[in-house]
Formats: C-alpha cells, structure tokens, sequence
C-alpha cells in the first residue's frame, strides 16, 4: 500500500511540471507496483509452511513472471504513449521499486 501511495504522491507532484511528467511517472511508478502485487499473491495464496520445496518453485515461477510482467508494461507505455517521458518513467519506476528499502532503513534509525 505504500508504495501505490508513494507512486501517486510522486505522479501529482510530477503533473505539477507536466501532465506528461505526470503521467509518465504514473506508469513508471505502477510498472514497479503491478508486478510487485502479481508476485505477491501468486507466491503467497496457497502457502503452506509445510510444503518448502512447493514454495521455492512458486517463488521462482513467480519471479519470471514479476519480470515479464514489467517488461510488458514498459514495452507497452513506449509504444502506446506518445508523450512518454522516459527519463520520468524509469526514475519513478526505481524511485518506486526501492521506496520499502529507504522506509525501512528510515525507521530504523529512529
């Protein structure tokens, strides 16, 4: 849920430069958060504690998956978008992607 509402905070403080930015950093921030979700509930919907070898499977099938799935979504924002801001997409996409590490090691420190 953070990161969803870190993407969103980033995409309308994006669309204050450009609804371009803004919607690049929407797209770059939900590639990083779909795929997230998707690899979630696929590895974690059946889990048994006591099936290990059943669970790392999932987690590698899930994995590949997590891939593809964000490839798909990058490879369909720069065809589709016209307007696609780039250099947006992919810093709201790592900006995204490492916002649990930064939280994490910001609470931490307190």
């Amino acid at each position: 849920m953070g990161q969803v509402l870190f993407a969103l905070l980033l995409a309308a403080l994006a669309c204050l430069l450009s609804l371009q930015a803004g919607l690049s950093v929407l797209l770059g921030g939900m590639a990083s958060v779909l795929p997230n979700v998707f690899f979630s509930r696929r590895v974690f919907a059946g889990y048994r504690a006591n099936n290990s070898q059943r669970m790392l499977m999932n987690i590698y099938a899930a994995e590949i998956s997590k891939l593809l799935f964000t490839a798909s979504i990058f490879m369909l924002a720069i065809l589709l978008y016209e307007s696609l801001q780039p250099l947006w997409l992919f810093a709201a996409y790592f900006l995204v992607h490492l916002f649990p590490a930064l939280y994490l090691a910001r609470m931490q420190k307190k």
